[in-house]
């Protein structure tokens, strides 16, 4: 029979074999399950010739690898270099899981897509096949279209006094 010392050894190199493969069981399941680190999607939208585009609506969504389906959904728009951002949270994406951007102008729709990596933050860009056209600040284009409506204005009483 073995010494008491021998079973009080074998019973604690039992024991912490057992707490040692359960703990590696909950850290695997997890990590396979989702992530404890939120996700931040970022990204930013342009024109075809690299201009930013401002202040346009833009969805992400975090589609299920294994069937497409939606798991998340935020919407951001972008601010006026183009730039946008949204952070989803360790439940709602895993690796592998879709990340899909959606950007709206006028209308027009254009999307990319990428796959999740392991990486807390991952960038998704978007970019229209066009040139969007920039008239600069709004209060130029107030004073221009004053200043064409005074020229029109004036000209009316100069050719209605004639007659």
């Amino acid at each position: 029979m073995p010494s008491k010392s021998f079973r009080k050894r074998i019973t604690f190199a039992i024991v912490a074999s057992v707490a040692i493969s359960m703990v590696c069981v909950v850290l695997l399941s997890h990590s396979a399950n989702a992530y404890i680190w939120p996700k931040n999607v970022r990204g930013y939208v342009w024109d075809n010739m690299g201009n930013p585009v401002p202040s346009t609506p833009v969805t992400i969504n975090i589609l299920l690898q294994s069937d497409s389906s939606t798991r998340a959904t935020s919407s951001v728009t972008t601010n006026s270099g183009g730039f946008f951002s949204h952070s989803f949270l360790g439940s709602e994406w895993d690796p592998g899981d879709t990340i899909q951007v959606i950007a709206t102008y006028n209308a027009d729709q254009r999307t990319n897509s990428t796959a999740a990596t392991v990486d807390a933050i991952q960038y998704v860009n978007v970019t229209f096949p066009y040139e969007i056209p920039e008239f600069g600040p709004s209060w130029i284009g107030l004073i221009a279209a004053g200043g064409s409506v005074a020229v029109v204005g004036i000209a009316l009483l100069v050719f209605w006094k004639r007659k």
